[in-house]
């Protein structure tokens, strides 16, 4: 069943320690009732593999990943959040990391936003909410200036063009509010190495033909973007990777890096924080 009011789950949820939240949330793949906790459902494992080629628990259980160690970013940088605060997840997929945040922030304060449109149908359809948003790239967002007090993007950079990624943290920039932080993931140059054939064998996403330039010019403090030959909405999503560098470089400077890849994860982790000066 899809969740019914805007402030149940987070007030059932309360109690509950992040660890057994997640434990709930991860049990909710069988049944949308564990518990005294409503949660969302599931759309079907065709929609959900959309976005990772995954499904059920192998599909959630990083997304948990990733709700843990941005909860794990706010505390080491002296925020927490409260059912009030916005929070924006930005290439939402089928929301499967928005549905952790429940715990956190009133449903209606949960925001989505992706430019597929059945994805965005699925989380509203499954969380039952309104603020989820289908949007066009190279549109802004449809929201005010610092709405957000936290903005999470999982995997959007990693696959975007550099003028669609200068475009996208410009909106995050745009609707985050001063104090608020920004969470992203990238493909940096340390994951260069997971693109190297190995023998006959190309690896998956061997989009980049060219590894030894690739590597240069992520040494040289550049970006690395291949094109994988999607269309339409796509047409600019492929394989990217972005050196330290050109982050700091080129990021807006009322974004201010606090960290890049100082925690473990499977994909390069920057937190920034917006400052004012827009």
């Amino acid at each position: 069943m899809p969740v019914s009011s805007a402030g149940e789950i987070c007030e059932r949820a309360a109690h509950l320690s992040d660890d057994e939240w997640l434990d709930l949330v991860l049990a909710s793949v069988d049944a949308s009732q564990a518990g005294p906790v409503e949660l969302p459902a599931f759309p079907s494992a065709n929609i959900q593999c959309l976005t990772n080629n995954l499904s059920g628990i192998e599909s959630l259980r990083p997304a948990g990943h990733f709700y843990t160690t941005v909860k794990a970013i706010l505390a080491d940088h002296g925020q927490s959040l409260a059912p009030s605060h916005r929070v924006l997840d930005y290439g939402c997929g089928w929301g499967r990391i928005a549905r952790f945040f429940l715990k956190d922030v009133q449903r209606d304060n949960l925001h989505g936003i992706d430019v597929q449109p059945v994805l965005v149908d699925a989380c509203r359809q499954t969380i039952n909410a309104d603020s989820f948003h289908l949007v066009v790239a190279e549109d802004p967002l449809p929201f005010v200036d610092e709405y957000f007090d936290l903005v999470f993007a999982h995997s959007v950079f990693s696959h975007l063009s550099e003028s669609q990624h200068l475009k996208a943290i410009a909106e995050i920039a745009r609707v985050t509010k001063v104090g608020g932080l920004a969470v992203c993931t990238v493909l940096g140059e340390p994951h260069l190495a997971e693109f190297r054939p190995i023998g006959p064998v190309e690896p998956p996403w061997s989009a980049i033909k060219d590894v030894a330039d690739a590597e240069h010019r992520l040494a040289k403090g550049g970006f690395v973007w291949a094109n994988t030959g999607r269309c339409g909405i796509l047409s600019e999503y492929g394989l990217a990777l972005v050196s330290d560098r050109w982050l700091h470089r080129r990021w807006p400077p009322d974004l201010k890096i606090l960290e890049i890849g100082d925690r473990p994860y499977g994909q390069t982790l920057v937190v920034a924080r917006r400052r004012s000066g827009r």
